[in-house]
């Protein structure tokens, strides 16, 4: 039973495969007819058909040879690009494999190197022991000296020692013996120099902006001068010359030294190292001062100046009136038309045949035809000095009115907002009281003289009537005797 049924076994497998073949090529007969359909199909789109049954058959066949050869030429390209492929895969696989190894080489040597780092940081720090503190100290101390340096005089003329100083504060590494030594050299430069008087070439930047080289002195550690001037040292940046230089007798002593043939010479010195200087340089001067007080402060001094010279002008006047009235006093018998004494005189000769009522008018009349010219323009001078601090009143007020707006819009965070209102409340009361000072003085110095004017005539005039009045009383006595 067995062997019958190992039999039966094969004889179905056999059976099946059988069929299977069979299966297979019907499909094949079956994928050739659909294609040569095809193929008919497409040439009898592209082509005339055929006469015969002969010609077409023939036509396919040769397609089909075609078709073949375009097949074996594919195949062929295939294989070809088949074997560039597995060819290029293996040099691939061969660089990854060789990059792994030298990978793996290479980690190994950095761990190797770290832990070799490790231990030589360990080593340094158990040899250096008390020195990586003393280190830093210098660090600290080149960090320190740095920022003196920089703000000394002396590094106008030796630049280059800030790069060397910064170099050994910010390393992280041992300064070396160089180093230290580079250190205590500049310490000991610095004290050397601060007692010298120096001369050197340096880039100096002019008022205009040009910048030029030329030959300074620096004195010490106090100032850098030249023949134009004061200078400015500015930290890393070249020497600058002052907008605003000192007083004029300070510049000439300071050209007097620069071309003094002895040892000894005098020269004002700024001891605070250019402070000073640069105070003076940002104090405003008197227009700049002037400008502050806004328009209130130009018509204050529009005023005082206006005042100014009617005052001037009118004093001088009366002072050459009042030395042609001494000349006249001189000459009385002479009047000169130069002069209101002259003038009263020659009213007095003219209305001498009067009598004395009359001549007394005739002379007040006179006396008060010359009063206004004498008082001219002294109510304007007058009027102008009550003016000038009622001005400053006003700018006052205006200035701390623009102070309290600024106030209400910015707050009172920054002071240099609030700046400018007080500035103009100060400035206009004392441009006011400037304007008004000299003014009081000029209207009492303009006043007097008018005044002692006036009473040269009145006195002259009293003078006459009582010469009148006595040789009118001779007459009439002598006549009475007679």
């Amino acid at each position: 039973m067995s062997a019958r049924y190992k039999m039966l076994s094969a004889h179905s497998k056999r059976q099946s495969k059988g069929s299977g073949r069979g299966k297979k090529k019907t499909m094949k007969y079956f994928i050739l007819v659909l294609i040569a359909g095809f193929g008919c199909t497409a040439l009898a789109a592209n082509q005339q058909v055929s006469e015969t049954p002969q010609q077409l058959l023939q036509q396919i066949l040769q397609q089909q040879q075609q078709q073949q050869t375009i097949n074996k030429q594919r195949e062929a390209r295939f294989l070809k690009e088949k074997a560039q492929q597995a060819k290029l895969l293996a040099e691939a696989k061969a660089a990854l494999a060789k990059a792994q190894t030298e990978n793996e080489k290479l980690q190994q040597t950095f761990d190797e190197q770290a832990e070799t780092l490790i231990t030589l940081k360990r080593t340094l720090k158990q040899r250096s022991g008390h020195l990586g503190e003393l280190f830093g100290q210098v660090r600290q101390l080149a960090n320190d000296v740095q920022t003196t340096l920089q703000q000394s005089l002396i590094t106008a003329q030796y630049p280059e020692r800030i790069a060397q100083l910064r170099s050994l504060s910010e390393t992280k590494q041992l300064p070396t013996t160089q180093e230290l030594r580079q250190l205590w050299y500049e310490l000991q430069r610095e004290m050397t120099a601060s007692g010298e008087i120096v001369s050197f070439s340096a880039p100096v930047i002019r008022t205009g902006g040009q910048s030029e080289t030329e030959q300074v002195t620096r004195v010490g550690s106090f100032n850098v001068v030249t023949n134009q001037g004061y200078l400015r040292y500015v930290p890393e940046g070249p020497l600058q010359l002052l907008a605003s230089q000192p007083s004029a007798s300070t510049l000439d002593r300071l050209n007097g030294w620069l071309q003094a043939k002895t040892t000894v010479a005098p020269l004002t010195i700024d001891p605070t190292q250019g402070d000073v200087l640069n105070i003076l340089q940002q104090q405003p001067t008197w227009i700049e001062r002037w400008q502050q007080g806004g328009v209130v402060g130009m018509i204050i001094g529009a005023l005082g100046v206006i005042g100014m010279l009617l005052g001037i002008g009118r004093l001088l006047q009366l002072m050459f009136i009042q030395r042609n009235v001494k000349q006249q006093l001189s000459q009385p018998k002479v009047p000169q038309q130069n002069n209101p004494l002259g003038r009263v005189l020659a009213v007095y000769q003219q209305q001498q045949a009067r009598n004395l009522e009359q001549l007394e008018l005739c002379l007040d009349e006179a006396i008060m035809h010359e009063v206004p010219k004498l008082e001219r323009w002294q109510g304007t001078v007058k009027l102008l000095a009550g003016v000038a601090p009622l001005m400053g009143l006003l700018g006052t007020v205006t200035g701390m009115i623009v102070t309290f707006q600024t106030i209400t819009l910015f707050g009172t965070g920054d002071p240099k907002l609030m700046a400018a209102g007080i500035s103009q409340a100060l400035i206009t009361t004392v441009l006011g009281l400037i304007a008004a000072i000299p003014l009081l003085f000029l209207h009492t110095a303009i006043s007097s003289r008018s005044k002692a004017l006036i009473q040269v005539l009145d006195k002259q005039a009293a003078g006459l009537l009582a010469q009148q009045f006595i040789q009118d009383h001779s007459a009439t006595t002598t006549q009475r005797e007679a």
